[in-house]
């Protein structure tokens, strides 16, 4: 099968990809600089926020899956939010556009969201039919799942993940996490109460190659683990898996709005959510839960 990637040069695109070519199908990354590509995956130059030939070259292939954004964890300004925004919603529509330029029948858009998109509900669970919630995350996501929702019109099909924290060893927050913690600098963010949705990076692979293969899929997952926890016995199990103590008992919220603004208020709340309609539809964990997650990671 021939399946673009646009932001594929991301931690999460870039472990995605290497399965993608273990289970023979074809990759072609579509990006605006060509950076540590291996032969085997072809490569479009296209800078996804204009229009152009780019359009013609996503067209050809029967799965697009979408990654593209600027990343979230940088400190929020006026400008950065609103390129965060746009980097989502007018990459998408473009990605929807360039459908018209093929067959369209047959064709999948698998699309990135975050649980973000509930907001901050405390102790609620959260399953994939909860409401949206009110915050500047959730309007992102709410905005970015429309956009790309509008392939449905086009008979296309369309799968939306609603990401947790992603773990895995070579990018994204996990990598900095291990590190502070090695360092006996990792604590509970805020109260660590609040909940923290996260899956690992294997899992990722494997719901979005069901996604591929299984037709029946469409609409709204959460793609997070079954085994959730707060974000206090988070930092009691990262610890454990490398054997250090916790000498910073929290991090307080006005430290984290200092240094991120007000991305660092987000890092003190969280999602109850449970990936409800993954385990009704019979996907099945490599790593259900935190501490089979942890000791894959760290060993």
């Amino acid at each position: 099968m021939k399946i673009a990637v646009t932001g594929g040069l991301g931690f999460i695109g870039k472990n995605i990809i290497s399965d993608f070519l273990k289970s023979g199908h074809k990759v072609t990354v579509f990006a605006r600089r060509e950076e540590g590509l291996v032969p085997e995956i072809s490569f479009v130059l296209a800078d996804l926020m204009i229009p152009g030939e780019w359009q013609n070259r996503l067209a050809e292939n029967d799965v697009v899956i979408n990654f593209a954004g600027v990343n979230l964890f940088q400190r929020w300004n006026e400008r950065i939010k609103k390129s965060i925004f746009d980097s989502r919603i007018i990459t998408t529509a473009n990605i929807i556009s360039s459908f018209k330029r093929g067959k369209i029948k047959g064709k999948t858009l698998i699309n990135a969201s975050a649980v973000g998109f509930y907001g901050s509900r405390g102790d609620e669970v959260i399953t994939e039919s909860s409401s949206v919630g009110s915050d500047f995350l959730a309007e992102i996501c709410s905005s970015w799942e429309k956009e790309a929702l509008k392939g449905e019109s086009n008979n296309i099909r369309v799968v939306i993940l609603r990401f947790g924290s992603v773990f895995g060893n070579n990018g994204g927050a996990f990598t900095l996490l291990r590190r502070n913690y090695r360092l006996m600098l990792g604590g509970r963010l805020g109260s660590g109460k609040q909940w923290f949705p996260w899956i690992h990076i294997d899992d990722v692979t494997g719901i979005i190659l069901k996604a591929i293969s299984d037709r029946k899929m469409s609409g709204v997952y959460n793609c997070v683990s079954p085994g959730i926890v707060t974000n206090g016995e988070f930092t009691k199990s990262m610890a454990a898996a490398v054997r250090r103590p916790v000498l910073v008992p929290f991090v307080p919220e006005f430290v984290l709005r200092i240094i991120l603004g007000e991305f660092g208020s987000f890092l003190t709340k969280g999602q109850r959510a449970v990936p409800e309609k993954l385990l009704k539809e019979k996907y099945k964990f490599r790593f259900p839960d935190l501490k089979s997650a942890l000791d894959d990671l760290v060993k």
